[in-house]
């Protein structure tokens, strides 16, 4: 694994002499480039080999490295007998996604409040490889989850509902996939310059004209007067 601190036992080789007496004695070192020298160590009585530094799995040119190793007997004439083995250096989930887009607080402007709406993209990267370096988007705040969506593999963020208030303040993370994940979020503030309106439209003024009061009307009520009580013919 990367970042394993200096004296890691990374592996052992073992070599075999059927000689007796010194010419059976076996001596372990490190073949090849420099590089590899520095990289590790190996027990000359032993064979365990050791790494010399701290590797960083996103420094190095490649993760994979042969390396040679060679066991000299301790007669005379010496004989010696190699064997090469391939390291590879594991990622590890140490670095955490950083966003570009945008890559700090943000104020925004919108004046399409409807479903469907874009809103903006955001975009994190991730140095680590594999599923360590894998990015999942979300909105981490309570209050907005039913306003806004978020793609959680593009990043971008669309309106869900009619919005009614004129600011929202989202919470945006990004995180990777790694055994042990990391989580980094940054704050959007959304700022909705023309929000619909439930009020009915105001009627034009109409213009009245003044007309002269009019005089009280008198009424009158005719009486039958004739004729009274019963007649017959």
């Amino acid at each position: 694994m990367e970042n394993s601190p200096v004296g890691t036992l990374i592996l052992q080789v073992h070599a075999n002499d059927t000689d007796l007496g010194r010419n059976g004695q076996i001596f372990y070192s490190v073949l090849g480039e420099r590089s590899a020298e520095n990289s590790l160590s190996v027990g000359g009585a032993t064979g365990k080999v050791y790494n010399s530094f701290v590797f960083d799995f996103e420094t190095l040119e490649s993760p994979s490295f042969n390396v040679t190793f060679m066991a000299s007997d301790n007669g005379f004439p010496q004989k010696s007998g190699t064997a090469t083995v391939q390291i590879t250096v594991a990622d590890e989930n140490d670095n955490c996604p950083t966003f570009i887009e945008p890559s700090g607080n943000l104020q925004l402007d919108i004046s399409c409040a409807k479903p469907g709406a874009i809103v903006t993209k955001v975009s994190a990267t991730d140095l680590d490889s594999g599923t360590n370096g894998d990015i999942t988007y979300t909105i981490n705040s309570n209050d907005v989850n039913d306003d806004f969506f978020i793609d959680p593999v593009t990043g971008v963020i669309t309106v869900t509902s009619n919005l009614t208030k004129s600011e929202y303040q989202l919470t945006v993370g990004a995180s990777d996939r790694g055994k042990i994940s990391c989580l980094t979020e940054i704050s959007l503030i959304v700022k909705v310059t023309s929000l619909p309106t439930n009020e009915p439209p105001k009627k034009p003024p109409t213009s009245s004209t003044a007309t002269p009061s009019e005089t009280p009307s008198t009424s009158t009520t005719t009486e039958l007067t004739e004729p009274t009580g019963a007649y017959h013919f």
